[in-house]
């Protein structure tokens, strides 16, 4: 899990650095056309912004349920108690999607060295679609079922 999320972190970072850079070089509307930022807000119980909706608890699980950011559907985060502190029980996400999330945030990165460089705004379109668009459309074609299944993390849960 560690992993995918500084893979997630790296992708936000580059994201930003692009957003920035592009807003100072093309102006505001041009620069926000493909901001990966929302990815921030869409961790479960790592989001940037979570509001706490509802908390279930049953014996030695709980379930609570969350509001990333002002986003629906609402997300259900389980816990697990054991040796009498709440662990998070996650999915462990495909070990191939960090892989593709850093290939994400290097080909962002090389948006943003062109646009260092000098590259037109038509330039920098161009360089986010063959860069940075190959990247996100190979995430979105794997299959979901890759998972490791439920792995459980301590959690900072206080009672």
């Amino acid at each position: 899990m560690l992993t995918f999320l500084m893979a997630v972190d790296d992708v936000i970072d580059a994201n930003d650095a692009l957003c920035a850079l592009a807003e100072s070089r093309y102006g505001v509307p041009s620069s926000r056309t493909w901001d990966l930022g929302v990815m921030r807000d869409n961790l479960g119980v790592f989001s940037a912004s979570i509001e706490l909706i509802n908390e279930r608890q049953r014996g030695a699980t709980a379930e609570v349920t969350v509001q990333e950011a002002d986003r629906v559907p609402l997300v259900h985060i389980h816990f697990e108690r054991r040796d009498g502190r709440w662990l998070y029980a996650a999915e462990e996400p495909p070990r191939a999607l960090a892989v593709r999330l850093n290939r994400l945030a290097a080909a962002i990165r090389d948006v943003s060295a062109r646009i260092e460089q000098g590259d037109t705004y038509e330039e920098y379109v161009g360089a986010f679609f063959t860069k940075a668009m190959p990247q996100i459309r190979e995430m979105m074609q794997m299959p979901s079922d890759g998972a490791a299944g439920p792995v459980v993390y301590a959690a900072p849960v206080e009672e």
